[in-house]
């Protein structure tokens, strides 16, 4: 949804397989989250219903292929044919997009919403609504039918006959492309022409048959295709679709109609940094606050060897990105406090940054896809423990959120996925994680962001990674910024318990805590849990001397024991102590001097109180037991 002087709402791109852009921070200041939804949900249905969205989104894919290949001869051509087919599409796209949105307000909520809906749309977006007022404002028939006829009328403008010798002879240059558009065969000649016809009641439906992969076949015979070999991701069920609609029963065309909504929800982008506009500046310097984004893979670059450094900035009161090109040591700048990287740099088979080393400064990963963010939860899962966290629960009924998540023994890869709120409920339940999903109203949650310390620094973290997901200046005291609404709960947290007392850097030392997963390195110990959490207490001997066992199956048996005596042993929990939480804790420890008595052998009645430098030998030169 772009609208003359206005800022962009959202958009559909047909790259990466065609995937929808969605302004998060504007779209919530403005209340317009659905509309703009629905609006580029069905720019993405007809692209992907219609022959030319099809042979789009193959020229995109072409393309990608070229850029690989570094032909940019054949690049250039195609995505010129591609641009030129692109802009011929856009009238229909928008007629039936507009009228689309507004009867599906209609259908939804009521006819009130619906004018209020049209009235906020500039002139040409009216104007857009107004090419089908024939059908909208036909009070014979219902909003059902409306919809059908004109999904049926902008199916048919962009339906040429692509497979046939004069569409393919029109391919080979540009000049014969603009001829064969020029006039019965351009896309919104062809609706005004159907349209005219459903006025008088004629039949404009004509054969059109495309058999996709005989249609990839003639334009790579063509030399049209040379590099793409491959099939287009979904596109068998759309062709199934197109091709045997007439015989497919109603619940198949509902479970495929499903399956489409989630394949359709899974390329909202809530975030992309392609479609960010910057502004570069002198000195990214000068406007540092916190953090700073790193960004390698660039076509702005001039200097390969460089980064691509973005932060969100007011200018003239106005939220904006900045921007600015420098070498990679500027990431010393002590300014900084945390590196923010796209997922689109981080290497998930190494659980890594892809051009980025961890050093004592912690990187932020905004996860850009829900194919990302499902494959990094899965790994973690699979390989490490997982914290993760939601801004809120499902009795707010928020359109969008904010996931945040990591693995407990990486506290300085920290994972940030803006996303829609029933996609993130989708998630949880694919994965099976609901047990482990805290939300910001929840101290648990603090255990994702615990490496920034105390409250204060927590406090100044979600101020700059909200303000530069959603451009906006974040300032708390202003409750209609659309970043003080989406961390509204978090913020509330962070200052109700800033004025507890605690023992030094205890965050970190908090989310270190062993969870019941957690496998020794190599003792294990008795600890107490509420609910899922480890508190932090030792089943101890006394209160300055704990238990370490060398077996698992020693400290199995001395719960099952303490059980016996009718102990607390209800609450307590084996759990590994591993290098991450001891190292943690081992100067806390000292401190308070703390004894730690090792049990070796249960049965045989062998320990040891251990000095704890030499305990601190042992647990980080030891492998897993």
């Amino acid at each position: 949804m772009k609208y003359e002087n206005f800022e962009v709402l959202g958009s559909y791109s047909v790259r990466e397989g065609g995937y929808i852009n969605f302004s998060m921070g504007k779209n919530l200041e403005l209340g317009t989250e659905i509309n703009t939804y629905i609006h580029e949900l069905f720019h993405m249905y007809l692209t992907n219903c219609s022959n030319l969205g099809f042979l789009l989104l193959l020229f995109e894919r072409e393309c990608s292929f070229a850029l690989e290949a570094e032909d940019e001869l054949h690049y250039n051509k195609i995505r010129e044919l591609s641009e030129m087919i692109f802009n011929r599409t856009i009238d229909v796209q928008e007629i039936y997009a507009n009228n689309q949105e507004l009867l599906w307000i209609e259908d939804k909520f009521d006819a009130d919403l619906k004018r209020k809906s049209f009235e906020h749309k500039p002139k040409k977006y009216q104007d857009y609504c107004n090419e089908m007022s024939v059908i909208t404002n036909n009070e014979n028939l219902n909003n059902g039918e409306k919809r059908y006829w004109i999904e049926k009328i902008c199916l048919h403008a962009l339906n040429i006959q692509i497979s046939s010798d004069e569409f393919l002879n029109a391919l080979k240059s540009r000049q014969k492309l603009d001829e064969y558009f020029s006039e019965e065969n351009h896309p919104k000649t062809r609706l005004n022409i159907a349209l005219g016809k459903y006025c008088r009641n004629e039949n404009f439906e004509e054969a059109v048959e495309v058999n996709p992969y005989k249609f990839f076949s003639k334009i790579k015979d063509l030399g049209i295709i040379k590099h793409f070999n491959m099939r287009l991701p979904g596109w068998d069920q759309i062709a199934t679709i197109m091709n045997n609609k007439d015989i497919l029963n109603q619940i198949n065309i509902k479970e495929f109609n499903e399956l489409t909504q989630k394949r359709m929800d899974e390329k909202v982008k809530l975030f992309d940094f392609y479609n960010l506009q910057v502004e570069e500046v002198d000195d990214i310097s000068d406007h540092l606050d916190f953090g700073v984004f790193a960004i390698k893979n660039c076509e702005n670059l001039t200097n390969k060897e460089n980064f691509y450094f973005i932060t969100e900035t007011s200018i003239d009161t106005i939220p904006s990105y900045v921007s600015d090109q420098a070498p990679y040591h500027f990431l010393s700048n002590p300014e900084i406090k945390v590196i923010g990287i796209s997922s689109n740099e981080f290497d998930i088979i190494n659980m890594k940054p892809s051009y980025i080393d961890i050093k004592e400064t912690p990187v932020v990963v905004l996860v850009e896809s829900y194919t990302d963010a499902k494959e990094i939860i899965n790994k973690i899962l699979l390989e490490g423990e997982l914290y993760i966290g939601d801004l809120y629960d499902q009795s707010m009924n928020n359109f969008s959120t904010v996931l945040f998540f990591r693995e407990r023994t990486e506290p300085k890869i920290i994972f940030v996925f803006p996303t829609l709120k029933k996609l993130l409920i989708r998630l949880v339940k694919e994965l099976g994680i609901e047990s482990v999903l805290v939300y910001s109203n929840n101290e648990q949650f603090i255990k994702t962001i615990s490496v920034f310390g105390n409250e204060v620094e927590l406090l100044k973290f979600a101020r700059w990674i909200f303000s530069f997901i959603l451009k906006s200046s974040c300032r708390f005291t202003v409750l209609e910024d659309s970043a003080t609404k989406m961390s509204f709960d978090l913020t509330k947290l962070l200052s109700n318990v800033i004025m507890k007392i605690r023992i030094p850097d205890y965050y970190n030392k908090w989310a270190a805590l062993p969870t019941k997963k957690t496998v020794g390195e190599p003792y294990y110990a008795l600890m107490e849990f509420d609910n899922e959490n480890n508190t932090g207490a030792f089943k101890a001997i006394n209160e300055k001397t704990i238990i370490f066992f060398y077996n698992k199956s020693d400290a199995l048996n001395h719960k099952k024991s303490l059980l016996k005596n009718k102990s607390m042993s209800d609450k307590l929990e084996v759990v590994g102590i591993d290098r991450h939480y001891w190292n943690a804790v081992k100067k806390h420890f000292l401190d308070i001097h703390l004894n730690i008595f090792i049990c070796y052998d249960a049965r045989g009645n062998i320990g040891e109180l251990i000095d704890l430098k030499k305990l601190d030998g042992f647990i980080n030169n030891t492998h897993r037991v």
